[in-house]
């Protein structure tokens, strides 16, 4: 569970980001025609300013930014993780399964379960 939070949470920011401009758009339209008391026509296209687009386009691009950084860190977390762990198997990790293997088959012989 939480190997996929960690994966969706870099895609939680990129939907952010796109959600996010998308209302600084429909903000500026709402706010311009609100303001000038007009309404639009059916089919008529409303004139965004382009500090609003340039914004929008900062915006995404910061979120992304922000969801690979968190991935490459998700990423190199994991190496990490299987590094030590197949180090830590090498070295203690037999014993401990030849030890657990043997405690299976002694009660499994005897109808029991495995109680682990």
């Amino acid at each position: 569970a939480v190997k996929n939070m960690l994966i969706s949470i870099p895609l939680l920011l990129l939907a952010s980001g796109v959600r996010l401009a998308v209302k600084f758009q429909k903000d500026a339209v709402s706010s311009k025609y609100d303001v000038e008391k007009k309404l639009l026509k059916r089919g008529e296209k409303p004139d965004i300013p382009v500090q609003v687009h340039v914004m929008a386009a900062t915006t995404i691009c910061l979120f992304f930014l922000m969801a690979l950084t968190l991935f490459y860190i998700h990423y190199k977390h994991m190496a990490v993780f299987r590094f030590r762990y197949k180090t830590i198997y090498a070295d203690r990790g037999r014993p401990l399964m030849e030890h657990l293997t043997t405690m299976a088959r002694g009660r499994n012989r005897g109808g029991g379960f495995l109680d682990a």
